[in-house]
């Protein structure tokens, strides 16, 4: 049974993120690392866009291969630098049911990484709140709602973006956390729904 509610649980957390995040290529060939994860499901098809851009400011010259892998790596170490306004990479271990990596990579660069700082609440909330961790959960909702205004992946994520919407992001902010706890409650709903169904007559 824990099996199965752990199962459901990672599939329910994939609903939660209402965030026009990166969709993930689910037929990637089992990454090892955290990097090549995100290398082949969002970092390549930014750094292929990137050095494409790059190319066609510079006359479509043709690269040396030496030169294509430098870029690559130099693009890459660029996504992945925690300093970087991109979110894209915490935004990839969330999408991939990463919870342990990305509360450590929040807990490595919280001490000195002063960009994102609401945005990294905001998914440890997230990995909290998958864990069924409620009260931590809120608590990191709560401090990242004094960024929503500052950054893009919150001002993204409750759709402030938008001159209309801005008016009042910090309450668009609140109304997308009520959505994630209603959704949580909503799925432990189904799981004893199905408790019920499975062993409610052994008992």
């Amino acid at each position: 049974m824990d099996i199965i509610d752990a199962n459901l649980q990672h599939l329910t957390v994939l609903q939660l993120s209402d965030t026009p995040a990166q969709s993930c290529n689910r037929s990637v060939l089992s990454p090892q690392t955290v990097v090549e994860l995100f290398y082949q499901t969002v970092g390549r098809k930014v750094i292929i866009s990137q050095m494409y851009s790059q190319q066609q400011h510079q006359g479509n010259s043709l690269l040396l291969w030496t030169q294509s892998i430098s870029n690559v790596v130099n693009l890459l170490a660029q996504l992945l630098w925690p300093s970087n306004p991109g979110f894209q990479f915490p935004e990839c271990l969330m999408a991939n049911c990463q919870y342990t990596q990305l509360q450590e990579y929040v807990r490595l660069i919280g001490p000195w990484c002063q960009v994102n700082i609401g945005s990294c609440r905001f998914m440890l909330g997230q990995c909290y709140l998958a864990n069924g961790e409620g009260q931590k959960a809120l608590q990191c909702f709560q401090e990242a709602a004094t960024e929503v205004e500052k950054e893009d992946f919150l001002l993204r994520l409750t759709g402030s973006e938008d001159e209309d919407a801005a008016s009042t992001p910090r309450l668009q902010y609140y109304n997308k956390v009520l959505q994630y706890y209603n959704r949580v409650l909503q799925y432990y709903n189904k799981v004893l729904q199905y408790y019920n169904q499975c062993w409610g007559s052994y008992f």
